[in-house]
C-alpha cells in the first residue's frame, strides 16, 4: 500500500529532501523557481509578480520574482487573513538548483538585484542544497554591511520542514513529484466512509461520462476541502475531477468539473494563481437566462471567488477580463429575475444578485460596495411568505457571517428582522435566536459590542418562553457580561438580577441551581462600581443560593467562583478600613455573618499587612484604577453615580434611602440600556458633563427641568413613588418619557429631529430591552428588603474627600461620532465664512482700514494667527467689539435685552451704522477680541441650524463641538487679505 511510504511527518520531510535532490538532478530549474514563487506567496507574502523578459530586454535583473507596490499593508485591513502577508516594503526573491560555490553564487546574484531595477529592501534567496549555519550568518552580515539590505536564506534543509506543513504540502506535491497520499492522517476522529471511498479510488478510474462517478467525487473533493485534517487529499481528488473537465467528457461536465477544480483550488490550497486560463474558459460560456438554477448559482460564484481572489493577490485575472464577465452576468443575471416567476427561484436569484454586488469592478481597482446588496436582498424578502423552498437559514448564516461589516448600513437591521420574522414563521423563534446569538458572536469577536449587544437582545426577547428557558437565561448572563465590559453596570446588574429571578421560577433543576451565579454576578457588578454594602447583600444571597442549589456546594475546586468572591470581600474590608475604621468595621461585620471561617480572617491579615504602608489617598488612588466608582460610595446620607457614555460624564445624585435607591438604579439602568442604542444615531451631543439630582416624590408624572446653579449642565429629576409598584406597562412610558426629556433638551439638534432619530431606534424594540420582564425596582426588591438595606447601611462616618473627580472612561463603544456633525457640508461652511468676509467688510469697511494701518494692531494680527485664527475669526471679533461698544453706548450696558435684540437686528438691515467715526484701536486687545469671539460661537451654532436647549451650555462648551464636527477652526476660503497693511 503506498500509505506505508510514511506515516510520521519526519518521514515527509525526508521525501521532500529527496524530491529537492532530484529537482537538481535533473537540473529543473524553472520548476524549483516556480515552487519558491508559491511558496513565498503561501508564507512571506502574497503581493508578487514573476519577474519576466528575454535577455535582450534586460532579462530578469536577477531577480526570479518581486513584489509589487502594495498599500494595503498601511491600512486598517493589514491584520485581515488574506492581508496578513502583504509586503510593506521592497523585496526581491531568487533561487538556485546549483550545488557548488554557493556563497560567490548568492552575491553574485545579489549584486545584480541591486545594481538595477526598483530599490529593495530585502532579499529572500531560496536553495535546494543545504548551506551551513556559519556560511548563512556570513553571508547574511555580508549583504548589511556592504549593500544595507537584509537577507534570509532558505536552504534545502528549511525548505523541506517548511513544504512538510499541512497549508504548504501541496506545493510539493505539485512540484516535487511528493504523493499526496503519503501525508500521515491526523489524529482527529476518521470520518470511515471517507476513508473507504479513498481506498476505493486509490485502484479506480473515473469514466468520463459517468455522472455517478462525477457527483461521488465532487463529494470528496468538497469533503477535503472543508475538513483540514484530510486536506491533503486535495490533490488527489482534483486528479480524478480533471478527467471530467478534459474535452472529451460532456460539456456539461465540463462546466461543472471546472467549478469544482477551481474553488478546491482557492478555497483548499489558497490560490488560483496558475489556473486563470481554464476560470476564464469556463466564465466565457456564459449561462442562459434560462439555465438552471444550480448552473447560475456555481457561475455566479466562481465569478465573485475569482473577484476576491485577484483583489487579494491569490489570482491574477486583469481587471478588463473581469470587468467583462462582471457585466455580462449582471446583465443576464437580472433579466433572469424579471422573467422568472417561480417565487423560491426568483428570491434565490436575488441573493445571488445583491452578492454580486458587493463587487465594484473600475479600471483603477476592486472595491467593496455595501449598501447595494442591502437593496437587493430587501427585494427578497417580500418573496419570502411564497417561497417555501428557498434555503432561508443558509441565507441567514450568510448574513450572519458579514454582519460585522454591514451592521452600519441602513436598513441591515430591518433586513435581519425580516429574515428572522420569516425563519420564525417557518420553523419557530427559537431559530431565529440562535441566528441573532451567532450574529451577536459576530459582533463580538470583531470588538463591536454595541451590535453584539442588540442581537442578544434579540435573541433574549425570542428565548423567553417556557422550552427556551436555557436559552433565555444564558441570554441575560450574556448581557449582564457585555453590559460590564462597557461600563454600563447598573444596565449589567439588572439583567443579572433578572436571570437570577427568572432561574428561581423555574421547575428544571438544571437552570434553577443556576439562580446563586447571577446574583454573584450582580454582586461583582456593585463591587465595580463601589457600591460595596450592596456587593456583600448580594454576594450573601448568593452564598445562600449556593448552598441550597449548587452541584456540590462550597467545593472550591468545582466553584472557582469563589475565589474571586473573597478576593473582593477581602479588599473590601481591608480598603475600607483605611479610609475610615468604623466604615471597614461595620463592612466586615456584614461579611463575618456569611460563616466563611478563620480563612477568611487570615486572608484579611495577609492582605493588610501587604497594604500597611498605603494612606487613605494611596488607596484612593489604586482605586481608582480598578473601580468605576469610588470606594463604599452607597454608606452615607447621600450617593452619587458616574458613569461615560456618548461622549458625557453622566452623575446622578440621590438621598440613600431603601426608596430613592431602589428607583434611582433602575433609572440608571435603563437609562444606560437606552444609551447603548442611540449610539447608533448621531444626536450631536455636546462633549460635557450632566448632573442629575434624582429625588422621589408625591408628582403624578416625572419632573425633568434645568438647575442654574453655575455654568454647568444640572438637572432636577423627580419620580413618582407610586408608579414604582405600577405595572410594567405603566412603569416603561414614564421612563421613556424621563430619558427622552432629558436627550431632547442636551443635544444639540432641533427636538423634531431628535424625536425623528429616537424614533428610528425604538422601531428596534426598545421596550423589549429597556425593562427585562420586571421593572428593576421591583426586582430588587425580591431580593433586598428594606430592612436588610438598613442594616448594612446603617453606619454614619465620612469618607475622606478626594479633589479630583473620581475618573470614568468611556468606551469605544459608546463614544460619539468623530467625523462631521449631521448638519455639516463643506460646502456650506465656505458659504458662510465667504458671506462673514463680504458682510464684515461691507458693514465696518472704515474700521477695518483704520486698524490696519496701525503698526501695534499688525503685531496683534501676527500673534492671533499664530495662535490658529483664520481671518474670519478676526474680522469676525472685530465687528463683534464695535457691535457690543456701540450698542453700550446708545443703550447703556444694562440695557432690556429686547432692546439689545432690535438694535442688532437694525444694524444687521444696515439701518444703524457702527462704523463711523471708527472706534480707537487701542479698543481692540487680545482680551476684548477673545471675548467677542467667544460671544460668537451661539450665533455660529445657529447658522448650523443647531441651538443649546440648556441656559448653561458654556462656549467652551459649543466651541468644542464646533471645532471637532464643524471645521471651525479648520475652514476658511481664499480671499483678498482684509488686513493688507497688517504682516
Amino acid at each position: 500500500m503506498v500509505d506505508s511510504m510514511a506515516s510520521t511527518i519526519d518521514q515527509v520531510i525526508q521525501q521532500i529532501r529527496f524530491g529537492l535532490e532530484q529537482i537538481s538532478a535533473r537540473n529543473g530549474h524553472h520548476e524549483f523557481e516556480e515552487m519558491c514563487r508559491h511558496f513565498a506567496r503561501a508564507r512571506i507574502c502574497s503581493n508578487i509578480l514573476p519577474a519576466t523578459g528575454p535577455v535582450s530586454a534586460g532579462g530578469d535583473q536577477g531577480r526570479d520574482f518581486e513584489t509589487y507596490r502594495s498599500y494595503l499593508a498601511t491600512t486598517s485591513l493589514s491584520r485581515s487573513a488574506f492581508l496578513g502577508l502583504v509586503s510593506d516594503k521592497p523585496i526581491a526573491f531568487a533561487c538556485t538548483i546549483q550545488k557548488e560555490s554557493i556563497e560567490s553564487k548568492v552575491k553574485a546574484d545579489i549584486e545584480t538585484i541591486l545594481a538595477q531595477g526598483t530599490h529593495v529592501q530585502a532579499i529572500h534567496y531560496f536553495l535546494s542544497t543545504d548551506l551551513a549555519v556559519s556560511k548563512r550568518h556570513a553571508l547574511q552580515e555580508w549583504a548589511k554591511t556592504t549593500h544595507s539590505v537584509e537577507l534570509e536564506v532558505h536552504d534545502g534543509k528549511a525548505m523541506s520542514e517548511e513544504l512538510s506543513a499541512k497549508d504548504t504540502f501541496h506545493i510539493a506535491s505539485r512540484y516535487l513529484q511528493v504523493p499526496s497520499e503519503i501525508y500521515p492522517r491526523d489524529l482527529f476522529d476518521k470520518d470511515d466512509s471517507y476513508e473507504s471511498m479513498l481506498e476505493k479510488w486509490k485502484t479506480k478510474s473515473a469514466e468520463k461520462g459517468s455522472y455517478a462517478d462525477f457527483f461521488e467525487i465532487k463529494g470528496l473533493l468538497r469533503h477535503a476541502t472543508s475538513e483540514e485534517s484530510v486536506q491533503q487529499d486535495i490533490p488527489f481528488w482534483l486528479r480524478h475531477m480533471e478527467v471530467f473537465a478534459s474535452d472529451n467528457s460532456a460539456k456539461h461536465l465540463q462546466r461543472r468539473a471546472s467549478y469544482e477544480i477551481a474553488v478546491a483550488q482557492l478555497r483548499g490550497l489558497g490560490t488560483l494563481i496558475g489556473h486563470e486560463g481554464k476560470v476564464l474558459e469556463y466564465l466565457h460560456r456564459s449561462f442562459k437566462v434560462e439555465s438552471d438554477i444550480d448552473e447560475i448559482i456555481d457561475y455566479c460564484m466562481l465569478l465573485s471567488y475569482s473577484i476576491s481572489a485577484t483583489k487579494h493577490g491569490h489570482a491574477q485575472f486583469t481587471l478588463s477580463e473581469l470587468q467583462s464577465s462582471y457585466a455580462r452576468t449582471i446583465s443576464l443575471l437580472e433579466k433572469a429575475i424579471e422573467q422568472r416567476a417561480f417565487p423560491s427561484t426568483k428570491a434565490e436569484l436575488l441573493r445571488l444578485r445583491g452578492h454580486l454586488a458587493i463587487h465594484k469592478i473600475s479600471e483603477t481597482g476592486i472595491e467593496a460596495e455595501f449598501d447595494e446588496p442591502i437593496k437587493w436582498w430587501m427585494k427578497l424578502t417580500e418573496l419570502l411568505p411564497e417561497a417555501p423552498l428557498f434555503p432561508l437559514e443558509n441565507f441567514a448564516d450568510i448574513l450572519t457571517a458579514v454582519c460585522h461589516i454591514l451592521s452600519d448600513r441602513p436598513n441591515y437591521s430591518e433586513l435581519t428582522a425580516k429574515v428572522d420574522e420569516a425563519l420564525s414563521k417557518r420553523v419557530g423563534g427559537f431559530s431565529a435566536a440562535e441566528k441573532s446569538r451567532d450574529r451577536a458572536m459576530v459582533h463580538y469577536k470583531h470588538g463591536r459590542l454595541r451590535d453584539a449587544i442588540s442581537e442578544i437582545h434579540t435573541a433574549k426577547i425570542n428565548w423567553f418562553t417556557e422550552e427556551t428557558a436555557e436559552g433565555f437565561f444564558l441570554a441575560a448572563m450574556v448581557l449582564s457580561k457585555f453590559y460590564q465590559e462597557i461600563g454600563l453596570h447598573y444596565a449589567a446588574k439588572y439583567h443579572a438580577l433578572f436571570a437570577a429571578q427568572f432561574a428561581l421560577s423555574q421547575q428544571r433543576a438544571q437552570i434553577q441551581h443556576r439562580a446563586w451565579t447571577a446574583i454573584l454576578e450582580a454582586a461583582q457588578c456593585d463591587y465595580a462600581v463601589g457600591a460595596w454594602a450592596g456587593f456583600i447583600e448580594l454576594a450573601h444571597l448568593s452564598l445562600f443560593f449556593h448552598g441550597k442549589l449548587a452541584k456540590s456546594p462550597f467545593d472550591s475546586d468545582v466553584h472557582q467562583e469563589f475565589d474571586g468572591l473573597y478576593y473582593h470581600a477581602c479588599m473590601v474590608v481591608v480598603l475600607a478600613k483605611k479610609l475610615s475604621p468604623k466604615i471597614g468595621q461595620h463592612l466586615y461585620d456584614q461579611i463575618a455573618k456569611w460563616n466563611l471561617g478563620g480563612s477568611f480572617d487570615e486572608l484579611v491579615r495577609k492582605a493588610e499587612k501587604e497594604f500597611e504602608d498605603m494612606d487613605a489617598d494611596a488607596v484612593v488612588a489604586s482605586c481608582r484604577k480598578q473601580l468605576n466608582g469610588f470606594p463604599a460610595s452607597d454608606l452615607g446620607f447621600k450617593r452619587s453615580y458616574t458613569w461615560g457614555a456618548q461622549g458625557i460624564t453622566w452623575k446622578v445624585s440621590w438621598l440613600n434611602t431603601y426608596e430613592s435607591t431602589t428607583l434611582a438604579e433602575q433609572f440608571i439602568a435603563c437609562f444606560q440600556i437606552l444609551q447603548a442604542e442611540t449610539t447608533k444615531v448621531d444626536l450631536c451631543l455636546p462633549k460635557t458633563s450632566v448632573i442629575l439630582n434624582f429625588s422621589v416624590g408625591s408628582n403624578l408624572e416625572p419632573v425633568v427641568k434645568p438647575e442654574l446653579n453655575g455654568e454647568i449642565q444640572e438637572w432636577t429629576v423627580q419620580w413618582p413613588s407610586q408608579v414604582a409598584e405600577k405595572h410594567l406597562d405603566e412603569v416603561f412610558p414614564h421612563m421613556l418619557a424621563t430619558i427622552v426629556q432629558l436627550l431632547l433638551n442636551i443635544s444639540f439638534l432641533p427636538h423634531d429631529r431628535v424625536s425623528q432619530l429616537l424614533e428610528e431606534i425604538f422601531k428596534s424594540g426598545v421596550p423589549g430591552k429597556m425593562f427585562v420582564g420586571q421593572p428593576y425596582a421591583q426586582v430588587i426588591r425580591n431580593f433586598i428588603t428594606a430592612d436588610r438595606f438598613n442594616e448594612t447601611r446603617n453606619v454614619i462616618d465620612s469618607l475622606p474627600e478626594s479633589k479630583d473627580e473620581f475618573p470614568v472612561s468611556c468606551h469605544e463603544s459608546l463614544q460619539q461620532p468623530s467625523g462631521p456633525g449631521p448638519t455639516y457640508s463643506k460646502e456650506e461652511s465656505q458659504t458662510q465664512i465667504r458671506n462673514r468676509y463680504q458682510n464684515i467688510i461691507e458693514m465696518i469697511p472704515e474700521t477695518l482700514k483704520k486698524l490696519a494701518g496701525e503698526i501695534p494692531f499688525q503685531a496683534l494680527v501676527e500673534e492671533l494667527r499664530k495662535r490658529g485664527w483664520k481671518d474670519w475669526h478676526i474680522a469676525h471679533s472685530i465687528f463683534g467689539v464695535t457691535m457690543n461698544n456701540r450698542m453700550h453706548q446708545r443703550l447703556g450696558k444694562h440695557a432690556d435685552p429686547r432692546a439689545m435684540f432690535e438694535y442688532m437686528r437694525d444694524v444687521m438691515k444696515g439701518t444703524i451704522k457702527i462704523d463711523q467715526p471708527p472706534l480707537p484701536y487701542s479698543i481692540f486687545t487680545i482680551e476684548e477680541l477673545e471675548f467677542a469671539r467667544r460671544t460668537n460661537l451661539g450665533s455660529i451654532l445657529m447658522t448650523w441650524g443647531l441651538a443649546p436647549h440648556h441656559p448653561r451650555f458654556t462656549p467652551e462648551v459649543i466651541e468644542d463641538i464646533l471645532a471637532r464636527r464643524y471645521g471651525y477652526w479648520s475652514d476658511d476660503v481664499d480671499h483678498e487679505d482684509i488686513f493688507e497693511n497688517a504682516k
